[in-house]
């Protein structure tokens, strides 16, 4: 009798003869279930004979085998192949360290023994895309058997690399994009999509981790609009998906080059505007009666390409009044368009005046591409 109301009948290894009469060798039962030490009663039963024969009974203590019993480990978020440090009670060289993985595989690992208090397991492999949680629990070897210990849950961390977000969902050329997710493991290569069969490696930060990756938008020119392209991330251990990022181009200004021809209204009298490289120069004199005055309009259907646009008109005035007034000033533009569409009043009064401007127009648009 082990514990109150339980009675277990015991292995008997050995029956030796002796002169007073016969010994036997028993062992000691593995109860499962008792986990407190009792002290019980020891005594036999022949079986073989009607009625069965009991013997007299001699005070035994039982003490159950010590389960091993799991505390903590560490680390708490694992992976394959690393060695996780556990600590608890009753540990043996013979232990058994075993782990329920995805599927629910019930794995042996691999253990080297440190101590009672502590031992070392080595994480089994497996694969999978997510995080998920995972079960530890150990095997304590004994005379008749296994005893398992308490089970505990481990966080086991995603095999393939994955992104979960971008802290910006478009940029251009040199900003910087946060990319978060898990496994990033190296080597790594961040990748964008820029236009269609552009895709350009992106610079990163040496300070990147396994959960984030400090990228640039690469430096690309030549792309005219922006595109909604996508970003994914290449390491030892496999390929993200993509996530989808809107590329802007870089933008540059310039000098609009002239090229005139005969797209304009002339409002005489004076004389045809002198074209240069980049600016246009007009005059418009009068006579020493009458005055005069009019409007110059350039550019009446020509238009840029490529999405650049007119950032900026320059407006540049050297009115002459002899004896009177002359002035010029732009009336209408549509800057801020493709069009450098551009209406020049001006007029002067009697006796010789003029009116003296020019015109200089600067343009924006993407890195790379021509705007005419």
């Amino acid at each position: 009798m082990i514990n109150p109301g339980v009675t277990v009948q015991a292995k008997i290894l050995t029956v030796t003869k002796v002169a007073s009469g016969v010994n036997f060798e028993a062992q000691v039962p593995n109860a499962a279930g008792v986990t407190q030490g009792y002290n019980g009663q020891v005594f036999m039963k022949a079986k073989d004979q009607n009625p069965v024969f009991r013997t007299n009974s001699l005070p035994f203590r039982f003490d159950p085998a010590p389960k091993p019993e799991i505390a903590s480990f560490d680390p708490v978020a694992a992976e394959p192949n690393i060695w996780l440090t556990v600590r608890g009670l009753n540990f043996k060289p013979d232990n058994q360290v075993r782990f329920v993985l995805d599927g629910g595989r019930d794995v042996l690992a691999e253990m080297r023994y440190n101590s009672g208090t502590e031992i070392l397991a080595k994480v089994p492999a497996y694969s999978a895309k997510q995080a998920f949680q995972g079960l530890l629990y150990m095997m304590g070897k004994f005379a008749t058997g296994w005893a398992k210990s308490n089970t505990v849950t481990i966080h086991l961390k995603p095999t393939f690399p994955s992104i979960s977000s971008l802290d910006r969902a478009e940029g251009e050329p040199g900003e910087p994009v946060l990319i978060s997710g898990s496994a990033f493991k190296p080597p790594i290569q961040v990748r964008f999509i820029i236009s269609p069969g552009r895709d350009e490696a992106a610079p990163v930060d040496q300070a990147s981790t396994d959960t984030q990756i400090l990228a640039y938008v690469p430096n690309a020119g030549g792309i005219a609009a922006p595109f909604d392209g996508w970003v994914y991330v290449v390491c030892g251990n496999g390929t993200t998906d993509m996530k989808p990022f809107r590329f802007r181009p870089a933008m540059e200004l310039q000098q609009m080059r002239i090229m005139l021809g005969s797209d304009y209204v002339d409002g005489e009298p004076g004389y045809p505007p002198i074209v240069r490289d980049t600016y246009i120069r007009q005059m418009h004199y009068t006579g020493p009666i009458r005055g005069y005055k009019g409007d110059d309009i350039y550019f009446l259907s020509y238009t840029l390409k490529n999405n650049w646009i007119v950032d900026s008109i320059q407006f540049y005035k050297e009115d002459y009044a002899d004896s009177g007034e002359a002035d010029s000033f732009v009336a209408d533009s549509r800057q801020g368009t493709s069009s450098p569409y551009t209406k020049v009043h001006w007029w002067a009064t009697a006796g010789g005046d003029w009116a003296l401007y020019e015109l200089y127009y600067t343009i924006r648009g993407p890195r790379g591409v021509s705007p005419y």
